[in-house]
C-alpha cells in the first residue's frame, strides 16, 4: 500500500476509534445519570422531613428579598454556608415550598458529582472505574445525603469538591495554571457549602505520595493556599455554628478518652456498613462507652494495627491500602466525634457523614474484587448484580422519606428507643389530630430521656390543649427548668398556671416568654387576663393593646380583646383616673 495511503488509513481508523470512545463515555455518563434517577424516584416524590423547614421556610436569610445577608451577614443564620443556602435562595424563588424541586436538584447533584467522581477514576487509572463510580452513585448508605433536603450543604460540597479534585490532578498532568486556579476557586465554593470537605488538602498531599512516592517541597507549596482556604473559612463558620447551632445544650458530656474510644468504634462502623450496607437507620443508637474498661480501646487498637501492616508493606499491596485508608480517615474525621457537633447528642454516627468518605472504600475494594472475579470471567457478571443489588436497596432505603411519619416509624422499626424519633412522630401525630398516638410516643420519648426538654414542652402542651391542666403543669415545669432559653416551654406553663388561678406565677413566666417573642400576640393577650385578675388594670390595658396589635387575624379573640380593653377603661374612668390610649 502506497505510504500516504497506508497513513490516511491509520488516521480514519484512530478517528473511528476516537469516535467509539467518545460515544462509549457518553454513553457511560447516560447510564449513570438514568441508574441514579431512577434509584431515587421515591426521593424525589418526597416531601420535607424534620429540620428542613429549619433550613427553608425559618431560614431568615432564604426568606430575604436578596441574598446580600447570606454572603455578608455570617450570623444571620445558623451556619455560614452561603453556597447552599445561595442554592435555597434561588430554588425558593422558582418552586417555593414544593419539595420536588429541592429533590431533583439534589438527585441530579448527586450524580453530577458521580460523573466527575467517575472522570477523576479514569485520570488516576483506578481499575473499574465505571463501576466504582456507579456503586456510588447507588450506594444506599449515601441515601441519607441524597433523600434529605437538608443535606443540600452535602451534595454541593460534594460536588465542589469531586470538581476541585479533577481540576487539580488536570494541573498536575498539564501544568496550565487556569486549572489550579479553578481546583482553589471549587474548593472554596465546596468549604462555603458545607466544612466536612475540609481534609481535601491532606488528600492532596496522599495524592502526590501515592503517585510519586514521595511528598515533596513543591507538593507542599501547591497545597497551602487550600489549607489557608479551609483555615480561613473554619474561623469564619465555626465561632457561628457554636452561637447559632450548639449554643449552651450540651451536646456530649463524657471526656477526651471516651472521645478516643468512640472514634475507632466509628470507624469500624462506618467501613461496616460501607462493606455491607444492610439496616441502615436515619437514627442509630448512641452508644454508652466506659473509658475505664480496655476493651472499648480495641477498635482503635485494631485500626492502628491495620495502619502499620499496610505502612510496613507499603511496598507492595499495602501502598494503595495505606492511600485508602488515609484518606477514609481524613475525611471522615471531622464527624468522629472528637470535637463537639450537635448531631451528637442523637447518635455518634450517621449515614450522610461519611459521604465523602466512601469513595475511598470503594476505589479499593471494588477494583481489588474485580480483578480477581476476571480470572474466573465472572466480572462482568458480578458488576451487573452489585450494581443492580445496590440501585434496589438504595430505592427501598429512599421510601421511606415520603413523609416525616414514614421516616420516624421506620426509625423506630429498627431502633425502637431513638427518643428524637419518638418526640418527633408525637409532634406530626399531634398536628395530624391523632391525640392518643401522639401521647404515647411523646411519653415512650421521655421513657428513653427523661431530660429531653423538647418532649416535656411537647407533651406538657398537648395535654393543654386537651384541658387536663393539673397533669400538664409538671411538664412543663421541668422543660423550662431543662432548657431555660426554650420560649414556647415559657408561654405554655404561663397559659397553665393561668388556667390554674397562679396568676403571679403566670405572669412572671409569661413576662419571660414576652422577652424572648414581643410581637406575640397571644402571649400579650394571655398577660392581659393574667393582669387584669390581679387588679393591674394599667398593665392589662397595656398587655391587650399590644395584643390587638400583634393578632389582626384572630377574629375570635380579636372580639374577646376590645370587650376587655372598653371594660378596663370603663373601669377607670368610674375611678376617675385617666383611660388608656
Amino acid at each position: 500500500m502506497h505510504p500516504v495511503t497506508q497513513t490516511i488509513t491509520d488516521q480514519g481508523t484512530a478517528d473511528v476509534a476516537r469516535c467509539d470512545g467518545i460515544r462509549s463515555q457518553w454513553l457511560a455518563a447516560a447510564v449513570i445519570v438514568v441508574l441514579t434517577g431512577a434509584a431515587y424516584v421515591p426521593a424525589m416524590r418526597g416531601g420535607f422531613v424534620w429540620d428542613d423547614g429549619d433550613h427553608l421556610l425559618r431560614n431568615p436569610v432564604v426568606q430575604d428579598a436578596t441574598p446580600a445577608r447570606i454572603w455578608f451577614s455570617p450570623m444571620s443564620a445558623f451556619e455560614y454556608y452561603p453556597v447552599t443556602w445561595t442554592s435555597y435562595w434561588l430554588e425558593h424563588r422558582l418552586w417555593g415550598m414544593d419539595p420536588t424541586g429541592y429533590h431533583v436538584v439534589n438527585v441530579l447533584l448527586h450524580a453530577a458529582s458521580t460523573l466527575l467522581l467517575w472522570r477523576v477514576l479514569r485520570r488516576l487509572a483506578i481499575p473499574a472505574a465505571l463501576t466504582v463510580a456507579l456503586l456510588f452513585a447507588l450506594h444506599p448508605v449515601n441515601v441519607e445525603s441524597v433523600a434529605w433536603v437538608t443535606q443540600r450543604k452535602n451534595v454541593l460540597s460534594m460536588f465542589f469538591m469531586v470538581a476541585a479534585l479533577l481540576a487539580y490532578l488536570r494541573f498536575e498532568d498539564a501544568r496550565r495554571a487556569a486549572w489550579y486556579l479553578g481546583a482553589a476557586a471549587s474548593f472554596t465554593l465546596a468549604m462555603l457549602s458545607k466544612s466536612g470537605v475540609i481534609g481535601l488538602p491532606i488528600v492532596l498531599l496522599l495524592l502526590a505520595w501515592w503517585r510519586r512516592g514521595a511528598i515533596d517541597r513543591r507538593d507542599v507549596w501547591r497545597v497551602l493556599p487550600f489549607l489557608a482556604v479551609a483555615v480561613l473559612a473554619t474561623l469564619i463558620q465555626q465561632p457561628v455554628r457554636d452561637a447559632n447551632v450548639i449554643g449552651q445544650v450540651v451536646v456530649r458530656d463524657d471526656g477526651f478518652f471516651a472521645r478516643l474510644a468512640g472514634a475507632g468504634w466509628a470507624v469500624w462502623f462506618y467501613l461496616y456498613k460501607a462493606v455491607l450496607p444492610i439496616n441502615l437507620s436515619f437514627i442509630y443508637p448512641r452508644w454508652q462507652i466506659d473509658p475505664t474498661n480496655p476493651l472499648v480501646y480495641v477498635p482503635g487498637a485494631a485500626l492502628v494495627a491495620v495502619a502499620v501492616l499496610c505502612w510496613r508493606m507499603r511496598g507492595s499491596w499495602g501502598r494503595p491500602a495505606m492511600f485508602a485508608l488515609a484518606v477514609y480517615l481524613v475525611m471522615v474525621g471531622p464527624a468522629l466525634g472528637l470535637v463537639d457537633f450537635y448531631y451528637l447528642r442523637y447518635s455518634f454516627v450517621a449515614d450522610h457523614y461519611q459521604y465523602y468518605a466512601i469513595i475511598a472504600v470503594l476505589g479499593l475494594i471494588v477494583p481489588v474484587v474485580m480483578s480477581f472475579l476476571r480470572r474466573y470471567k465472572a466480572a462482568g457478571i458480578a458488576a451487573a448484580v452489585l450494581v443492580a443489588g445496590f440501585g434496589v436497596l438504595t430505592y427501598r432505603q429512599s421510601t421511606p422519606y415520603r413523609t416525616e411519619q414514614t421516616l420516624w416509624r421506620d426509625v423506630l422499626r429498627k431502633n425502637p428507643d431513638a427518643w428524637l424519633a419518638h418526640n418527633n412522630l408525637g409532634n406530626r401525630l399531634a398536628q395530624d389530630g391523632q391525640v392518643s398516638d401522639a401521647l404515647y410516643h411523646y411519653r415512650e420519648s421521655l421513657r428513653s430521656n427523661p431530660d429531653y426538654a423538647v418532649a416535656q414542652n411537647g407533651l406538657g402542651a398537648l395535654l393543654l390543649t386537651l384541658r387536663r391542666i393539673e397533669e400538664a403543669t409538671p411538664h412543663l415545669q421541668r422543660a423550662v427548668e431543662l432548657d431555660p432559653q426554650m420560649s414556647r416551654a415559657h408561654r405554655n406553663l404561663g397559659v397553665a398556671l393561668l388556667e390554674l388561678g397562679r396568676y403571679e406565677k403566670a405572669v412572671a413566666r409569661l413576662e419571660r416568654y414576652l422577652q424572648f417573642e414581643p410581637e406575640d400576640g397571644y402571649g400579650h393577650y394571655c398577660l392581659g387576663i393574667a393582669l387584669t385578675a390581679l387588679k393591674d388594670n394599667e398593665g392589662a390595658l397595656q398587655s391587650l393593646e399590644r395584643a390587638a396589635t400583634y393578632m389582626p387575624g384572630h377574629q375570635g379573640i380579636r372580639q374577646d380583646i376590645r370587650s376587655r380593653i372598653e371594660d378596663l377603661r370603663k373601669s377607670s374612668i368610674l375611678r376617675g383616673a385617666p383611660p388608656g390610649t
